[in-house]
């Protein structure tokens, strides 16, 4: 079962949309939960063909499968997450880790210190 999963960078959600489903209906391109709507042109020009495009790909690698006997794939698109800025969190992530590690380390030799001393 292909379909296609919209991200709304307005509320952080996610909704899809199925091959099944007529995904070139227009109630398609607004969230569901924020009700922010894509640009009717970009929907248009743009994600229906794209997605019409996958389907279709798709459906002709089966065919070549069945028919000819050859290998089967599929193909998706698949937005790469990690992208420099996750990179540049997870840095940033590390370095408070370490500082904390750090005040850790400090607090510890200063309870011994102060366990010894009594």
């Amino acid at each position: 079962m292909s379909f296609l999963r919209i991200h709304c960078h307005n509320c952080g959600e996610y909704w899809d949309v199925y091959g099944e489903d007529d995904y070139r209906h227009r109630k398609y391109k607004v969230c569901p939960y924020c009700k922010q709507e894509i640009d009717g042109q970009d929907w248009e020009n743009q994600i229906v063909p794209a997605f019409g495009a996958m389907l279709d790909a798709n459906r002709e690698l089966v065919k070549t499968h069945i028919g000819y006997k050859a290998p089967l794939f599929s193909v998706d698109y698949i937005d790469n997450h990690y992208s420099q800025n996750m990179s540049e969190k997870m840095e940033s992530a590390m370095t408070e880790l370490q500082s904390t590690m750090e005040d850790l380390r400090f607090a510890v030799s200063c309870l011994a210190d102060a366990i010894r001393r009594s």
